[in-house]
């Protein structure tokens, strides 16, 4: 970790065996940041991602489309992306070009133009983000268990925030939130390859070294604690033709500061959603003869301030196979803690999340280990995040694995989010037009039978 003189903190990872080499800019700005006392209601989750998007419309220097073009000529991924604690820009690109696209990355982040006909570009093109998500009931499923969890209330739909609050954010509350957050005080870089790391520090310097800003002060809205467990709730999704089945769990830890105990349990849970998500296929395979229920959806996302963890299932409203999924969704899950979890199925994942490949669903291993240390930093404020998730990984034992999950995961005390397509439900008049149907599951049946 190096700091240099304008605050800009850099962490270089030198991989000599890395063909490619990978560049993440984070910027310590999210959903869950706000100006001001964020429990007063003054804070705006779709802030920060309306600023990322505006951020690559481009500078004095170069277009919006000058920038990804130039970009993408000469990597494999680039990419930008806004969570509930951090923004980040990256890409991965060969030794030769590195500098390069750095220097396109620094002008991007260090001197967007945000225009007032960029936001509302950006704010249509947010809009229809938000569209498709509902469309898609898994992904709509999680935004409804993600803002009851850790927002505490319906209708903040994640980092994404609600259309009404999208479109009427104004030029200047982006323009300002730029200002304030996007300083390299409030930044960090981090640059994996086979470069040295004195080169590497070179690059950064040359193209961040100028840099100039103080942050604003930042206050962060915690993941409230919900007595929601045990509880059911029922959205019709005008979008889908299946019944959408998910048990999300509230995996924050009261206690948040013991940090080598969270950064544990976080590399534990990690391990069992794959582990779950493979029992559940292979028990589709097994039982799915008539092709009804679909593919598990296991999501766990965690930071500083938050964690969380859904499952989910799918299956067609015929006959009995939203029974038939509910069930084997709840045995699996029970089977996590007492006993389904063998020493044969942690090695092979724990190896797996060694190599830092199945989490960010790539094979870029040098863009892997950028992302994953802006995360870890900022979350841990360690700089040493292959060293120790690796030396973590290590110390995950079955028992352990069942401990961790008898701790969160238990189903009986799961939020449990239904989504049924238009028609499905049956109970009392309006239901249908109504987006909340019911907390009780007991009232909707399948119309049909």
């Amino acid at each position: 970790m190096v700091v240099l003189d304008n605050g800009l903190h850099v962490i270089l990872v030198h991989d000599p065996s890395a063909a490619m080499s990978a560049v993440c800019v984070g910027i310590r700005y999210g959903g869950a940041y706000a100006e001001g006392d964020p429990l007063l209601g003054d804070r705006n989750v779709a802030l920060a991602h309306l600023v990322e998007h505006n951020v690559l419309r481009g500078t004095a220097n170069r277009s919006a489309v000058d920038t990804w073009k130039s970009l993408r000529r000469f990597t494999n991924i680039d990419c930008a992306e806004t969570d509930r604690e951090k923004t980040v820009y990256y890409f991965e690109t060969d030794r030769a070009h590195l500098s390069r696209n750095m220097a396109i990355l620094a002008d991007t982040i260090k001197n967007a133009e945000i225009t007032q006909a960029s936001v509302r570009d950006e704010k249509r093109a947010v809009v229809m983000e938000k569209l498709e998500r509902d469309e898609v009931a898994p992904i709509k499923a999680f935004d409804i268990a993600y803002d009851l969890i850790v927002e505490g209330r319906e209708g903040q739909h994640a980092v994404i925030g609600d259309r009404e609050k999208i479109e009427s954010t104004d030029w200047e509350k982006i323009s300002q939130a730029y200002k304030n957050y996007y300083t390299p005080d409030n930044a960090v870089v981090a640059i994996c390859g086979s470069l040295s790391l004195n080169d590497a520090l070179k690059i950064v310097k040359k193209h961040f070294g100028d840099w100039k800003g103080k942050a604003k002060e930042l206050h962060v809205h915690p993941q409230p604690r919900l007595e929601i467990g045990g509880r059911e709730k029922v959205y019709v999704n005008n979008g889908s033709t299946t019944v959408s089945l998910t048990y999300a769990f509230d995996t924050m830890p009261i206690n948040v500061m013991r940090k080598p105990d969270r950064e544990r349990e976080h590399m534990a849970l990690e391990l069992i959603s794959m582990e779950l998500s493979d029992r559940l296929e292979h028990e589709l395979r097994l039982t799915n003869g008539t092709g009804h229920i679909y593919h598990p959806d296991v999501t766990y996302d965690y930071g500083k301030y938050h964690s969380l963890f859904t499952v989910t299932i799918r299956a067609d409203p015929v006959g009995d196979n939203v029974e038939k999924a509910k069930q084997l969704l709840y045995d699996e899950l029970k089977k996590t803690f007492t006993g389904g979890v063998t020493k044969r199925d942690i090695i092979d994942h724990r190896d797996s999340v060694g190599a830092i490949r199945i989490k960010y669903n790539t094979a870029y291993e040098p863009l892997d280990q950028a992302v994953g240390c802006i995360s870890y930093y900022l979350r841990t404020g360690s700089p040493n995040y292959m060293e120790n998730h690796i030396k973590g990984l290590k110390k995950i034992s079955p028992d352990y694995i069942r401990s961790v999950a008898a701790k969160y995961l238990d189903p009986d005390k799961a939020l449990k989010v239904t989504m049924v397509p238009t028609g499905y439900v049956a109970s009392e008049p309006g239901a249908i037009e109504s987006s909340v149907v019911a907390d009780d599951a007991r009232i909707y049946k399948n119309a049909a039978r």
